[in-house]
């Protein structure tokens, strides 16, 4: 199943503020919780509304977002939204390496002459070897946190523990009031 755009997830628009879009988070949120809402997938859509919310209200997350869709947390920090996608459509096409022949159509710029892009790109994308972008282990781990009301509307900081390729770790969280 295609995971829907986080903008589409609130019904905001791209250039939404972050009031506009807390506001149609809490609007979706009061109408699909669990608690009040006991149709069969409602709890589904309050988890994609949540998730729309986490990352669109986090500054750094939305810009993230805003450049990778869907994949942002596998990209690795630093890497430039055009290399980004430069890289994905190159990989998409057969033979990353050698000469395209044909004729260019006006505009088109192509390099011709066995241009070798694993040795030109190598040190950005790998250190000369081939790498396929993919997940970081343990980017996308989730965890259940048991909240009581009072915690929930208030927010705070708490501790989490996540098992993963490494073993147990523990990370300070901070729970937004609301």
């Amino acid at each position: 199943m295609a995971r829907r755009d986080f903008y589409e997830v609130l019904g905001v628009g791209r250039d939404a503020s972050a009031d506009d879009i807390q506001s149609a988070y809490r609007k979706l949120a009061r109408t699909y919780h669990p608690d009040v809402n006991k149709e069969p997938g409602a709890e589904d859509r309050f988890k994609e509304v949540s998730e729309a919310y986490d990352v669109l209200s986090d500054p750094e997350l939305r810009r993230r977002y805003d450049a990778f869709g869907h994949d942002f947390r596998q990209v690795p920090e630093g890497v430039d939204p055009q290399t980004w996608a430069r890289a994905q459509a190159g990989a998409s096409r057969s033979g990353a390496r050698g000469t395209r022949t044909g004729t260019a159509e006006p505009g088109e710029e192509w390099f011709t002459s066995g241009v070798d892009f694993e040795d030109l790109f190598g040190d950005m994308f790998g250190g000369g070897r081939r790498r396929s972008w993919g997940p970081i282990p343990g980017a996308d781990q989730e965890a259940v946190l048991t909240l009581t009301v009072e915690e929930a509307f208030r927010g705070g900081p708490r501790s989490i523990t996540l098992t993963g390729p490494d073993g147990p770790r523990s990370y300070d969280v901070t729970i937004p009031p609301g």
